[in-house]
C-alpha cells in the first residue's frame, strides 16, 4: 500500500532540506534526533497535528486538510549559536519556498511560526530553532494516499 500523503509530503521536505551548506545530509525524518558531535548542525523534520475541514467538499467527497510540518535546527552551544540558526533557517526556507506547492501535492504551504530554544541541560548543550509551515492538501474520503 502507498504511503499516506501526510508521509509523503513530509519526505518530499526532507528531501528539499538534505543537502543545503549548513546542515548537510544530517536531515533526520523523525522528532527525535541523536545529539552527537557528527550530526551538528543538523535538521529534524516531523508532522505535528493535521485538520481536516470536510464542509467545504461534502458534496464532491473532497477532504481539505491541512497539516503543520516541522523542520528543527540543531547547532551546538558554540559562539555564534544565534547567527548560525539564523542562517540555518534562512537555508531552510529558501530550500522549502523553491518548490513550495511541493511538485503539485500542495494547494498552499506557509510558514506560520518560528521558534527558538536553548538546552544546557541536556548531556551536549544544543541550541534550536523550529520552523513551522503549514501544509494545505486536498484527498477523496477513503483515498488518503493521493493528493489532487
Amino acid at each position: 500500500m502507498a504511503d499516506h500523503a501526510r508521509t509523503q509530503i513530509r519526505d518530499k521536505v526532507v528531501t528539499l532540506v538534505t543537502s543545503l551548506t549548513t546542515t548537510g545530509t544530517n536531515v533526520f525524518p523523525s522528532r527525535k534526533y541523536p545529539l552527537s558531535d557528527d550530526v551538528f548542525p543538523g535538521l529534524c523534520v516531523y508532522t505535528l497535528s493535521e485538520n481536516i475541514d470536510e464542509e467545504e467538499g461534502k458534496l464532491a467527497g473532497i477532504q481539505f486538510r491541512s497539516v503543520d510540518i516541522v523542520v528543527e535546527g540543531y547547532d551546538a552551544l558554540i559562539a555564534g549559536l544565534d547567527d548560525n540558526l539564523d542562517t540555518i533557517a534562512a537555508e531552510v526556507e529558501t530550500a522549502v519556498f523553491a518548490d513550495r506547492f511541493l511538485t503539485g501535492s500542495l494547494q498552499a504551504l506557509d510558514l506560520i511560526n518560528t521558534e527558538f530554544d536553548l538546552n544546557v541541560e541536556a548531556e551536549k548543550p544544543v541550541g534550536m530553532i523550529k520552523l513551522t509551515f503549514k501544509a494545505q492538501y486536498l484527498t477523496e474520503e477513503g483515498a488518503p494516499t493521493v493528493t489532487l
